[in-house]
């Protein structure tokens, strides 16, 4: 048969490629770094949705009923809706246990708030969760974090 070849002889240098995996990997074996920084940032953004009293999708908090706000006018802490002492806001925690990151508050009305509660006339008041937002920030977190 007639024709022609081409022959092609190549390296390929992949040194580059292979310390990246070692440091992707390092990275996956100690979460810790990530997770706080997720931390960090779930605490300032509810602080921030807290501030503007707003859900994690935008919805403003249930008004608090009349008879609320004058109890806390009594007391001198009409500071806002879901503010009394201001615990619930100032004790916002996250925990790291190995690659478990845990967000939120030790205070059990702290459930009461966020579900509600029928029996009380405790209207549900979103304030824990993620906005769309906040998915985007942590996504750009962990591509920084893995170096992508």
């Amino acid at each position: 048969m007639a024709g022609a070849s081409l022959e092609f002889d190549f390296t390929l240098d992949d040194r580059e490629a292979q310390r990246r995996f070692r440091q992707l990997i390092a990275r996956g074996e100690n979460l810790a770094p990530l997770l706080a920084d997720i931390g960090e940032y779930l605490d300032l953004a509810h602080r921030e949705r807290w501030d503007h009293q707003t859900s994690p999708d935008g919805e403003p908090w249930k008004p608090l009923k009349a008879s609320t706000v004058k109890r806390k006018q009594r007391k001198g802490r009409d500071r806002g809706i879901l503010i009394e002492s201001g615990d619930l806001r100032d004790l916002l925690r996250y925990q790291i246990t190995g690659n478990e990151l845990a967000f939120g508050t030790d205070r059990i009305y702290g459930a009461t708030q966020q579900f509600g509660d029928e029996d009380r006339g405790i209207p549900a008041r979103t304030w824990l969760g993620f906005s769309s937002e906040d998915i985007s920030v942590i996504e750009d977190i962990v591509k920084d974090y893995i170096g992508l």
